[in-house]
């Protein structure tokens, strides 16, 4: 009888333990040895929405869903002749703007030679003047002395006012052509100012005529997939996403009191859930500043009466190593059950503060 009931207890300790160890497994995690495992773990990748730099009607789309594209490969093409007409008219304005530089540029050319006219007709009254008033005293004399008339007197002297008259117009003149070289300068400079504001002007509708052709940034997969031809697009309009299969990533949120060994590059066995076979290889590449609760918009305020404490997790970021044919068949959102070898840590750099690579 006494063998019996220690069969019995034996028995029920079995029991016990097996009982346990499926609640453990339940609850998202097991440590078996020195690794650590969660099933609140998903594929996920830094996809790119594709939106419009310009607005307009939607002329064609070159792309199906789930089609795979390379980066620069056309998505979308629209309507671009609003486009090419703005790029018409800044083309015509720097034509008008080159034109009106290069007649500034002959008008400047040109004073020089009209300043040095003027400077010969100011030597030219120079040497009048100075006939005139010999011819004025001379004159003078004779008509003084009754040798000349009068008439000859009066005309001498008119002579010479008219001499210095002209003399005074042409110093004017030469002023004028010296300023007028000053005012071409500045118009000059304006004129080159305008030439680079509308040469400026057609860059930018070259650039919006450009993007009337939206083209792959990345190389990817595509998906959400809700442009449709005639449609009209606002600028930022999220048309479609590009889902890069070969750059993807595990996002494993693991309890709190299972990361204290973890550390960078310690690799991780990673079960796919959709693919039972396959099994992939992978590496913490960072663990998460905060836990998820600490981001959440609406954060739990724990100064109450009845407080219960819930075990936080800590999302780990862990890199995959994998082929291309695996990441292929791999899709953003799948579940999978990453068991990161934390015996591996003695020889692996450790995680800095906060989890953050330095």
């Amino acid at each position: 009888m006494l063998i019996l009931e220690d069969s019995k207890d034996i028995h029920s300790k079995i029991l016990i333990v097996a009982m346990l160890t499926t609640n453990l497994v339940g609850c998202g995690y097991f440590s078996e040895g020195q690794s650590e495992t969660t099933n609140d773990a998903y594929i996920t990748a830094d996809f790119t929405l594709v939106s419009p730099k310009v607005s307009g009607i939607v002329e064609q789309v070159l792309v199906e869903d789930n089609q795979l594209v390379k980066a620069g490969d056309p998505l979308v093409i629209i309507d671009n002749r609003d486009y090419q007409a703005l790029v018409d008219s800044a083309y015509a304005d720097v034509g008008v703007a080159k034109a009106e530089m290069e007649k500034l540029e002959a008008e400047i050319a040109r004073q020089p030679t009209l300043i040095d006219q003027v400077k010969a007709n100011i030597v030219s009254a120079n040497a009048s003047i100075t006939l005139a008033e010999s011819n004025a005293t001379r004159y003078m004399n004779l008509s003084a002395d009754g040798a000349g008339t009068i008439q000859e007197n009066q005309q001498a002297i008119a002579q010479l006012s008219q001499s210095q008259a002209t003399g005074i117009r042409e110093k004017a003149n030469l002023r004028t052509v010296e300023l007028q070289l000053n005012i071409l300068l500045a118009d000059r400079e304006k004129a080159r100012a305008n030439l680079k504001k509308f040469e400026a002007i057609k860059e930018q509708a070259l650039l919006s005529l450009s993007y009337t052709v939206i083209t792959a940034p990345i190389d990817g997969v595509i998906g959400r997939k809700s442009v449709r031809p005639g449609a009209y697009l606002h600028v930022g309009t999220s048309m479609l996403a590009i889902v890069p299969v070969r750059k993807q990533f595990v996002v494993a949120n693991f309890q709190e009191n299972q990361v204290k060994n973890m550390r960078l590059f310690q690799k991780v066995d990673i079960k796919v859930d959709s693919y039972p076979d396959m099994h992939l290889k992978g590496y913490i590449d960072s663990l998460a500043p905060a836990t998820d609760v600490a981001f959440a918009p609406i954060q739990p305020d724990n100064a109450t009466g009845n407080f219960t404490k819930i075990v936080q997790r800590i999302p780990v970021k862990i890199m995959l190593n994998a082929s291309d044919d695996q990441l292929e068949k791999l899709r953003v959102g799948m579940s999978v059950i990453p068991s990161v070898r934390t015996e591996m840590g003695h020889s692996n750099k450790l995680l800095k503060e906060g989890g953050v690579k330095q």
